[in-house]
């Protein structure tokens, strides 16, 4: 048994994930403090998956957010379930989308990103 893995509850727990999203997202099988991932479920469930929003659109929206990140797991995953690998937002009723509708091209961003290293971009060419 891994540290912090739940003997029993770990398998209803996958389940119930796995019912919700369609898939078990790597982010919930990760060893952590016992109980840390269910309050984190829980957290997503309130405040994400059972929000009035529709679902295509908090997909979306975290997708753009992501690209904010520098961890390209989220974004990765949450185009994941738009491009039909799970359930967007939790929604099994969600249709899936082609991947020109989740992604714009790259000549199409209009904003301007700096990366570690300070290079700038912009409208996809290099300042």
């Amino acid at each position: 048994m891994i540290a912090g893995e739940r003997p029993d509850a770990s398998e209803s727990f996958a389940d119930e994930v796995t019912a919700r999203l369609g898939v078990l997202p790597n982010f919930f099988r990760a060893p952590t403090a016992a109980g840390l991932l269910d309050e984190l479920w829980a957290f997503a469930k309130s405040s994400y998956l059972d929000n009035p929003l529709p679902s295509l659109f908090k997909e979306r929206l975290f997708v753009h957010l992501s690209r904010f990140c520098e961890v390209h797991y989220c974004i990765v995953r949450h185009v994941g379930f738009l491009v039909g690998q799970g359930h967007a937002a939790g929604d099994a009723g969600a249709p899936a989308l082609p991947l020109s509708r989740v992604m714009p091209r790259p000549s199409s961003f209009h904003a301007i990103r700096k990366t570690k290293s300070g290079c700038a971009w912009k409208n996809g060419k290099k300042c």
